[in-house]
């Protein structure tokens, strides 16, 4: 379990205030949490299981490994397309809609000025953090039942710079800017 209190009591706070709309139809909703094996994902698959859910969770093969949930795992790595593709059809055979899709994945890889950065360092977490995110969300997004809802995670650091935090915290500004771009397009659809 989680130790430390503060990150607990944040945690806590951040499922009743913002994944509420998961909750309301617990028991009855099928929802699907991209970075599942992380510690707010694992937390969270055990929150809406205890509730009635019905869990997909998806996250690379050896997180799944080092993390075994109590739910459908599918491998995922938003870094790769085809595995995209892979995860949606197995998900897409379930023959069920989704309640709700949560987007939990993400990762840096240290902390370093971006004058310093090397452009493959730059490319590998726009990609990991903006674009696999669109791409797994864009996929999912067909398979939600109508007045589902859509919870993206992003970071402080999106709104309150770090040093060496600046292309974590350019993709993370850019998940924010995606999902208020879906709330607009998908409104009569989607809850975000």
């Amino acid at each position: 379990g989680i130790r430390d209190p503060l990150w607990s009591r944040g945690l806590e706070m951040c499922i009743r205030d913002r994944y509420i709309i998961l909750y309301e139809n617990a028991g009855m909703s099928t929802v699907a949490i991209i970075g599942a094996a992380g510690g707010i994902g694992r937390v969270l698959v055990d929150e809406l299981s205890a509730n009635g859910s019905n869990v997909i969770a998806l996250d690379l093969p050896t997180s799944l490994r080092a993390h075994p949930l109590k739910c459908t795992s599918i491998p995922i790595d938003i870094l790769d397309t085809e595995s995209i593709d892979l995860a949606t059809n197995i998900v897409r055979s379930m023959d069920l809609e989704l309640d709700g899709l949560v987007n939990l994945a993400g990762y840096t890889k240290g902390v370093r000025p971006l004058v310093e950065m090397d452009l493959a360092t730059f490319d590998d977490t726009i990609m990991g953090n903006l674009r696999g995110v669109f791409t797994s969300t864009r996929e999912l997004l067909p398979l939600m039942a109508q007045h589902g809802s859509i919870v993206t995670v992003a970071s402080g650091l999106a709104q309150s710079i770090r040093p060496g935090h600046g292309a974590y915290a350019m993709a993370k500004a850019g998940i924010i800017a995606m999902t208020k771009t879906l709330a607009i397009e998908e409104l009569s659809l989607i809850h975000i």
